[in-house]
């Protein structure tokens, strides 16, 4: 969406939001390793271990470049497309892993990632934490996520519906492996109204324990009825719902503070203070926060990456301060 979205000259600061937006998808496996009751129209194999061909990293890297640029090439000659960007889209600069399946099972994923950023493509993985000694293991990527679902051991089980015995336990260890990563991490909360809204102590526990630079609160969205999922539109919470839920949680965490929102994907960011700089604009002071991804990381000397001396100014837009609920435009940095 958003790439479609920044090949035509848009001045509207809200909507070119992300510099260089040009991001293949890339799924290097298909499998699961929970039947998650969010994700209610795949038929992707489920596993606790990798039991499948595979494809090799060179593979993959080649053919989600091709498609990429296949993408970019349907946009030539469209009224309102700029030249110039066109031009720029068709070299892939970020590399979400993944969107379907649990990225860091596959087998070759350090390769994959080295390959990725010897082509100065930033990439952001995407795990369950059901597999502490491969997150471990994991080289630096250019972020980290982890998909906390929910807080405790119950809810985790009715939520996810992992297939580890010693789920539990597999997820406290990677989040406790996440906390020595010494890289940008991120938490991602999604909430579900009458499953997991309600355990703001057990997810401050769960901060303290991985430690992340940032935390992702989003609000769960509805895909349809499906036989493998119970959920409905009563799940899913409004906005004002979900920022009373930061702000509570941000209470419970005095290390954190809300760095911006955008209404209308229901999400909010939290943001350590270590990534924080007040610096004076105009007479007014006001807060700094991370503006720009890496585009790779130097892992071939295994370097400690220390990102928060690349922060930037952040424009007030994606600040929370109700009516501006966006965020922020990332074109000026």
């Amino acid at each position: 969406f958003w790439l479609k979205e920044l090949l035509p000259v848009i001045q509207d600061r809200y909507i070119k939001f992300y510099v260089n937006c040009w991001v293949p998808s890339s799924g290097v496996t298909r499998a699961w390793k929970e039947r998650s009751m969010r994700v209610v129209h795949h038929t992707n194999p489920v596993g606790t271990e990798w039991r499948w061909k595979m494809d090799q990293p060179e593979m993959i890297l080649q053919e989600a470049i091709e498609n990429h640029q296949n993408m970019i090439k349907q946009f030539k000659g469209v009224s309102g497309v700029q030249a110039a960007r066109f031009e720029e889209a068709m070299t892939a600069k970020h590399c979400a892993l993944s969107l379907v399946g649990e990225p860091i099972m596959y087998p070759e994923i350090n390769l994959f990632v080295r390959l990725l950023h010897q082509h100065s493509i930033s990439t952001f993985l995407v795990t369950n934490a059901q597999f502490p000694d491969e997150i471990r293991n994991l080289e630096p990527v250019t972020q980290l996520y982890v998909s906390v679902d929910a807080s405790t051991k119950e809810s985790l089980k009715r939520i996810d519906r992992p297939l580890f015995k010693d789920f539990w336990q597999r997820f406290l260890d990677s989040l406790k492996a996440l906390s020595e990563k010494q890289q940008r991490t991120v938490y991602r909360l999604t909430l579900v109204k009458a499953w997991n809204v309600d355990e703001l102590k057990a997810y401050a526990d769960l901060i303290s324990l991985g430690k992340p630079d940032f935390i992702e609160v989003k609000g769960v969205t509805y895909c349809g009825k499906s036989s493998a999922s119970n959920l409905t539109m009563a799940n899913v919470p409004w906005h004002e719902e979900v920022v009373h839920f930061v702000q509570e949680l941000t209470n419970l965490i005095p290390d954190y503070e809300i760095a911006c929102e955008h209404e209308h994907s229901n999400c909010l960011l939290i943001a350590h203070k270590k990534v924080r700089l007040t610096h004076v604009v105009f007479g007014v002071s006001h807060c700094s926060w991370l503006s720009k991804v890496l585009l790779f990381l130097p892992v071939q000397d295994r370097r400690r990456v220390v990102h928060v001396d690349r922060l930037r100014p952040l424009p007030g837009a994606g600040a929370s301060t109700g009516a501006k609920r966006w965020l922020p435009d990332f074109h000026s940095s």
